[in-house]
């Protein structure tokens, strides 16, 4: 069985995470298996652990849309496909997934729905209206959509893409690294042995993450230091304004964060499923999320941490909450690493795509 992975950028991420355990989890099971891609922008830092698995360039390929770039993207795509000969082509990401299925190929393709782009906020009603009709278009030329979070399967169902016997949901695979992790303030970091708490931010530095909402919350608790950990397109905006308890580091080893944490947050207008929520939880901490996209899947309200559709008051107070109480934090936190342990393994994310490959095949 071999099986051709394709994705616009390998940017690092959740997309490019879930794509990296998927291949080296294939390959130990005597799965053959190339990952096709293109390039990162220059706001962008590219993964990388992706010389770590079989893969090749595809020239010309990148997220932004150009006309001319794209039609050798897609020659240049065809003519891997051409050589490689895969069984199944599994596409990832909208770019990648539209070169893909314009190929009009005569092999199973699959395409995995990462992010809930059907309701996009920085996008337009308009342009989320071209999207809608091109993924219904598409559509008939997927033999099988994965899509990560039970929240994306009912979104696409809903907007007529696919049937439900096209579509099954795999949640990321996250190994567990996180487990004897020291409450030590890793010297890297700086000295926050003065500070009772500390509360870290981990994402994409983009619009759609609302990092600038880290700073309305620092100015509620000016005794708490705040991590904002990522690099992307705000990283210079954010740079130029930072409160005085607000540290913002670029990327760094997740390890390094969660050892540093009391608290994780996450401000987003909109999600998949995002992997520093699951990796946050593997380390025993306690999250305060905004619920969106599929977040909920990762954090039960109440027991791992608190969800908000809103970003006001309720979501302060249940930050406050947490800082007030080491109890009440380890109790989450110990509830988030069992939920984590038992819904985001490896081994799960390897052994549902085979068993979708091979009925395929």
């Amino acid at each position: 069985m071999k099986i051709l992975l394709v994705i616009a950028r390998m940017n690092k991420g959740g997309t490019s995470h879930y794509i990296y355990h998927l291949s080296k989890g294939l390959g130990k099971e005597g799965v053959e298996n190339l990952t096709a891609t293109g390039f990162v922008e220059a706001s962008e830092i590219e993964d990388p652990r992706l010389t770590e698995i079989p893969y090749i360039r595809i020239q010309r390929l990148c997220r932004k849309i150009n006309l001319f770039n794209d039609l050798r993207a897609r020659a240049n795509l065809k003519h891997v496909i051409r050589s490689f000969q895969p069984d199944i082509v599994y596409s990832h990401t909208f770019k990648a997934g539209l070169l893909v299925r314009s190929l009009k190929l005569k092999i199973p393709v699959v395409h995995a729905f990462h992010g809930h782009l059907l309701t996009e906020p920085v996008l337009s009603t308009f342009a989320l209206k071209v999207y809608r009709l091109i993924e219904r278009f598409l559509s008939k030329r997927t033999d099988f959509f994965v899509t990560v979070g039970q929240n994306v399967y009912t979104e696409l169902l809903s907007a007529g893409i696919g049937k439900k016997v096209q579509h099954r949901s795999i949640s990321p695979g996250v190994p567990d690294n996180f487990e004897q992790l020291s409450r030590s303030i890793p010297e890297k970091l700086g000295d926050f042995a003065d500070k009772k708490v500390v509360i870290s931010w981990l994402a994409r530095l983009a619009p759609v993450k609302a990092p600038q909402r880290v700073f309305e919350i620092a100015k509620h608790f000016p005794d708490v230091i705040f991590l904002i950990v990522g690099g992307g397109e705000l990283f210079n905006e954010l740079s130029q304004s930072l409160p005085s308890n607000v540290k913002l580091l670029g990327w760094q080893n997740p390890s390094l964060i969660w050892s540093a944490s009391d608290i994780v947050i996450s401000t987003s207008f909109n999600e998949g499923i995002p992997i520093a929520l699951i990796e946050a939880h593997l380390a025993e901490k306690p999250i305060v999320a905004m619920d969106v996209g599929a977040v909920s899947e990762i954090v039960v309200n109440g027991k791992t941490g608190f969800l908000h559709s809103k970003f006001d008051y309720d979501f302060l107070a249940s930050v406050e909450t947490l800082v007030r109480s080491r109890k009440l934090r380890r109790q989450f936190g110990q509830e988030g690493r069992k939920h984590a342990l038992a819904n985001f393994s490896v081994e799960q994310l390897v052994k549902k795509h085979i068993e979708i490959f091979e009925n395929l095949i």
